[in-house]
């Protein structure tokens, strides 16, 4: 899964303001115990090691033994990456759609449109990628993955 600097997540303790002034924290490693920073990482580690297969298994693990740690909204995005990775790009729809669901103000959830808005382009349906897009822009204006947004907006139409 080869990701330009720019369409790398944003790293623990990001902080973000939505369109809404809502402002949107990722919790990081706070409050974790060993053990589940353990889990995540190694599952995380399988995701870099392109290891979907493998990685999918210990994030849905760990999404079943962890559902309320502060790491959950990052292993939901990550599961999703699994799937983006394998071009299985309806699962990864899915998959990121239930991030931004669950955890709307959470910095994952605007990388999560992001990757849902690629995923439609993939699959050919760009009428639907540019209104993830031009809803990211509205939503989440100053995240990183708005910039992103705006770079594939301009490409649709020139």
């Amino acid at each position: 899964m080869e990701m330009t600097l720019a369409e790398q997540p944003l790293s623990p303790g990001s902080v973000l303001v939505a369109a809404s002034g809502t402002t949107m924290v990722d919790a990081g490693t706070k409050g974790l115990t060993p053990a589940q920073k353990a889990r995540y990482d190694k599952a995380l580690a399988l995701v870099w090691d392109k290891k979907p297969e493998a990685a999918r298994t210990l994030l849905n693990e760990f999404l079943v033994d962890f559902p309320t740690s502060n790491l959950t909204p990052n292993a939901l995005y990550w599961l999703g990456e699994t799937y983006y990775s394998q071009k299985r790009y309806s699962l990864a729809i899915l998959t990121f759609k239930d991030v931004m669901r669950r955890f709307p103000v959470h910095s994952k959830a605007s990388d999560a449109a992001l990757k849902i808005g690629y995923s439609y382009e993939q699959l050919g349906d760009t009428q639907n990628a540019r209104l993830v897009f031009k809803n990211l822009l509205k939503t989440y204006p100053d995240s990183n993955s708005a910039e992103l947004a705006r770079t594939k907006l301009k490409q649709f139409e020139g």
